[in-house]
């Protein structure tokens, strides 16, 4: 089964659908969105909205710090929790936006698995002793010259991949190589 996971979409119409295609494109279980969904001042028919409440079902989100509390009148999936756990094939994740918990702050009862931040909108991957931690970039506003981008995982792999479905980075995750 395959996690989509995205992040920073910060109200873009286009960086929604470019999700859209992804999620279509990679036949995607569920999508995981690390924060920063809306606009600042989303209203009732925001187009961005929209296009993510067509993929509610598949949904699961944390939120981000630009996230107002408004936004969730808008989204028909949950936005409002600050940090997530779950297992993905096998797998322990535990899934923040980024600026409370990060790569270099992980959470100190989180000792093994996988973080997933967003947040600083850099795709990474890297171990932080036996906890892989792994940034999608953004979808919308990418930094320091990396492409509009999504993360994929199938709990063995992690693929960065641009809006074309062009993987331009991919990790091996194994638990038994963990540091």
């Amino acid at each position: 089964m395959l996690l989509l996971i995205a992040s920073d979409l910060h109200g873009s119409v286009l960086a929604a659908r470019a999700l859209q295609r992804a999620a279509d494109r990679e036949k995607a279980e569920k999508i995981l969105l690390l924060g920063d969904l809306l606009a600042f001042g989303a209203k009732k028919g925001d187009a961005a909205a929209s296009i993510l409440n067509e993929m509610a079902p598949m949904i699961l989100a944390v939120r981000g710090n630009c996230d107002a509390d408004e936004s969730q009148d808008l989204l028909d999936f949950l936005i409002l929790a600050e940090t997530r756990e779950f297992t993905w094939e096998g797998v322990p994740v535990f899934a923040a936006h980024g600026h409370r918990y990060s790569s270099l702050y992980l959470p100190p009862f989180f000792e093994k698995g996988v973080f997933l931040q967003g947040h600083t909108h850099l795709p990474a991957g890297e171990w932080n002793g036996s906890v892989f931690c792994a940034n999608p970039g953004s979808l919308a506003l990418p930094r320091g010259g990396a492409p509009k981008s999504y993360l994929t995982f199938d709990g063995s792999e992690f693929r960065w991949k641009d809006t074309a479905g062009s993987t331009f980075l991919q990790r091996k995750y194994n638990e038994e190589t963990t540091r």
